[in-house]
């Protein structure tokens, strides 16, 4: 094997490995971006619930106010 055909060898191990590490990364970022979606849609719900319990709250001291006069 010449000089020449060991080094495009190497230098297509190396490419391989950094295929299969950019893979990687790319798999542990789509786990990571699936996760903080998950979280986010579970504060939104958070938010409309507190929501949904804020405008019964008021609700119902509008109708004790109105019964109280």
């Amino acid at each position: 094997m010449s000089c020449s055909d060991q080094r495009l060898r190497e230098l297509a191990k190396e490419i391989d490995d950094q295929k299969n590490q950019l893979a990687n990364n790319i798999n542990q970022l789509d786990t990571q971006l699936a996760q903080t979606k998950n979280s986010y849609m579970k504060v939104l719900g958070a938010e409309e619930l507190i929501k949904i319990q804020l405008d019964e709250h008021a609700a119902k001291e509008k109708v004790e106010e109105d019964s109280g006069d």
